[in-house]
């Protein structure tokens, strides 16, 4: 059921921009700098969390889910919920269905799009995969306006 289908009056719902947070995934901070993401996740979530008395965080992003661990450590009061979870039982349900589980030989294709702000190469994104234990080759797709 959708947030916005419920009948609660008293249940309120804030629109975060965790972009800070989502900067910490891309250049691979989260694999080893604990203060650093520690420090953002506090500096984007501590208001809401205390001023605001949220109960409840989804982690609505591609990104977040691999700051779950911060975010508990600094709010284990907090439940979590991670739509990932759903969404790759749905991946795993289409793939049996359309019998591609067994397949012969598949791949995994990671491609990314050059942020103009970030500074990433293919083989540093791979590095970061390869710290993650997902071996891997990054193709760059380049998006155009014309």
């Amino acid at each position: 059921m959708c947030i916005r289908d419920r009948n609660i009056s008293e249940t309120e719902v804030f629109k975060v921009n965790a972009s800070p947070m989502v900067d910490l995934i891309e250049p691979g901070t989260f694999l080893n700098d604990h203060d650093t993401c520690i420090d953002v996740c506090r500096e984007v979530l501590d208001f809401y969390v205390k001023e605001k008395n949220i109960d409840v965080i989804t982690l609505s992003s591609t990104h977040l889910p691999f700051l779950k661990k911060y975010i508990q450590e600094l709010y284990p009061e907090i439940k979590l919920l991670d739509p990932a979870v759903d969404v790759s039982k749905d991946i795993k349900n289409y793939l049996e269905i359309n019998n591609l589980l067994s397949a012969e030989s598949w791949s995994i294709k990671v491609l990314w799009t050059q942020n103009e702000s970030k500074n990433l190469f293919n083989n540093e994104l791979e590095n970061i995969f390869h710290k993650m234990w997902f071996i891997c080759k990054v193709e760059e797709v380049i998006i155009s306006d014309t």
